[in-house]
């Protein structure tokens, strides 16, 4: 696996996960929703400034990101009464990064932390991102991860993947959640699971 690809970074999502959403360089995807926007004449949409600006503010993390570094997000739990999920954030430096944008909390454990939104998270280090979860969540280390999962859907997996920017994956327990409660028969009645890669092209 070459590294830096996205079959590289699946690595560090968790064979427990149920879905997740990679994008392999923030400043890359950043660029091509501008141009995508700029070409669509829809610039007026990113009043917030870059798309990665937007993402940092929703985030309430305000610097120390590594922007050529890639973001993850995965779910552990997927439910309307429970939403397991950890952000692994591309970092230049952990210790830069927690100190401007975490705040310990007392009494709660050597992991817990606050973020400048007010959500109480748990916080680990890794080599090149710092993971934010939902408190509880039971983080695991990275390991081979989903990466061996996705690679046994087959030879379909390597054209899904090619050239990708993007990459959403769900499984058939995290279909059946979001199909919990409405009239449809449901994806996963057909299905095992759902992968898609997206590539952004700005020349359309």
């Amino acid at each position: 696996l070459a590294e830096g690809s996205i079959r590289e970074t699946m690595k560090l999502v968790p064979d427990s996960a149920i879905a997740f959403v990679i994008v392999e360089n923030l400043k890359k995807a950043s660029n091509e929703i501008e141009q995508c926007m700029e070409r669509m004449e829809k610039s007026n949409m990113l009043v917030g400034g870059r798309p990665i600006d937007m993402l940092r503010a929703a985030m309430g993390f305000s610097s120390g990101i590594n922007e050529n570094g890639s973001l993850v997000v995965y779910f552990t739990a997927f439910d309307q009464g429970s939403m397991q999920y950890t952000i692994l954030v591309p970092v230049k430096s952990s210790d830069e990064f927690i100190e401007a944008n975490l705040q310990p909390v007392q009494d709660q454990g050597a992991s817990r932390y606050m973020t400048k939104n007010g959500d109480i998270v748990d916080m680990h280090i890794l080599q090149n991102h710092v993971a934010i979860s939902t408190p509880n969540a039971g983080f695991v280390e990275p390991g081979l991860g989903i990466a061996e999962k996705i690679e046994g859907l087959g030879q379909s997996v390597d054209s899904i993947l090619k050239d990708a920017d993007w990459m959403l994956w769900l499984d058939d327990r995290a279909i059946q959640e979001l199909n919990r409660g409405t009239n449809e028969s449901g994806m996963a009645d057909v299905v095992d699971s759902f992968l898609m890669g997206i590539r952004l092209d700005p020349l359309g």
